[in-house]
């Protein structure tokens, strides 16, 4: 019997959280029963392009979703998603223009996937407000990464046990498991001694992410801590990199962040940090947060993101209407920390690939 193919359909494939989140699965599916194909607008290409197509997968990209472009976009998505019987839309509000497409074309399951918890600002935000409100009469079944991602797209008021399934973000946990000789590798390799204080953060460069309120909270950490590092993981546009840039000049610690881009070792890099500053505005469940978490780091994190984002004790939530000199304070305060194997917090906690990616394996199976 020929493997069944799920559509997944999202901006692009670089490495991002829902984009990491969908290859963990792809890597542990049985892809001789199901496989994975992908519908993207980015027209560049991405970072997990090649490891998509080694594994089998079709990548497709389509007309962008402008004003100028989205009736392109609705005639060539249209003739694809005909040829599938399973559309999965990881696009947040925008999901409702994907699986109302795919409902036109008589796409049998449409899956919504919500992995946020919040609008952006201005006419975007309200344009996707209007979107929320058809996304549960497009799709005929409803996921999220937590309950507040599920109550943000599905509505409040459909909230219960069968309104919408929790698929928690699964990671490859033996990859991040703390490793005291990788961490030293790494340190070494970038002329870190092992009494420095590294503080890390991992995410795209962005508004949501909240970095410049990072810099102000490291530029607090070196006034008590001179010998402080703080190191980005991830990539963005150029002007949010530069407005991230440009505080640590006015702040005067830019001699002491280092900008890594995206690196396909990350996990290498948590064992590096000490500790995990990731102040955003607002999260659905983060996949970084869980992979800190793996690591055993401690994670000085903002109040705005799901409460369920904390597995472990190492979760310490932080107000934002709090100054970068509290958020500091704590930080200082518990440094001085043992790095754990969490492995079996995690797998307790449901955040084992293996166990995610073989309920999604058995659910698509089960439709088809």
């Amino acid at each position: 019997m020929s493997s069944i193919r799920v559509l997944h359909v999202l901006h692009g494939l670089d490495r991002g959280g829902i984009e990491t989140f969908i290859m963990n699965v792809y890597r542990k599916i049985d892809r001789s029963k199901v496989q994975f194909d992908f519908a993207i607008v980015k027209k560049d290409k991405c970072e997990y392009e090649d490891e998509i197509l080694s594994l089998g997968g079709r990548i497709y990209r389509m007309p962008s979703m402008s004003i100028k472009s989205i009736v392109q976009f609705n005639e060539k998505f249209g003739a694809l998603c005909r040829n599938y019987k399973i559309v999965h839309s990881h696009w947040n509000t925008i999901s409702t223009i994907v699986l109302n497409v795919a409902k036109r074309n008589n796409v049998k399951y449409r899956i919504a996937h919500s992995h946020i918890a919040k609008f952006s600002s201005g006419v975007q935000g309200l344009m996707k407000r209007f979107l929320r409100v058809f996304i549960n009469s497009f799709s005929t079944h409803q996921f999220a990464c937590g309950a507040d991602a599920g109550a943000f797209l599905y509505g409040r008021k459909v909230v219960n046990k069968s309104s919408f399934k929790i698929i928690n973000n699964g990671i490859e946990l033996e990859r991040f498991l703390f490793n005291a000789q990788i961490r030293n590798k790494i340190r070494e390799n970038r002329g870190v001694t092992d009494d420095t204080l590294v503080v890390g953060h991992v995410g795209r460069m962005g508004e949501q992410k909240n970095q410049t309120f990072a810099v102000e909270v490291f530029a607090e950490i070196v006034k008590k801590r001179p010998d402080a590092q703080m190191w980005f993981i991830g990539t963005g546009p150029e002007a949010n990199i530069n407005l991230v840039k440009e505080k640590a000049k006015e702040l005067g610690v830019h001699d002491k962040i280092s900008f890594l881009g995206s690196i396909p070792n990350v996990n290498e890099y948590l064992n590096a940090f000490d500790i995990y500053l990731f102040p955003s505005l607002y999260e659905g469940l983060s996949v970084a947060l869980i992979e800190a978490q793996t690591a055993g780091l401690m994670c000085y994190t903002s109040d705005t993101i799901d409460v369920n984002s904390k597995v472990t004790e190492n979760v310490i939530f932080n107000s934002l209407a709090e100054s970068p000199v509290v958020w500091a304070e704590r930080i200082l305060d518990g440094c001085n920390y043992e790095r754990k194997n969490m492995e079996e917090n995690m797998t307790r906690a449901g955040y084992n690939i293996i166990d995610t990616a073989k309920w999604l394996q058995e659910f698509y199976l089960s439709l088809t």
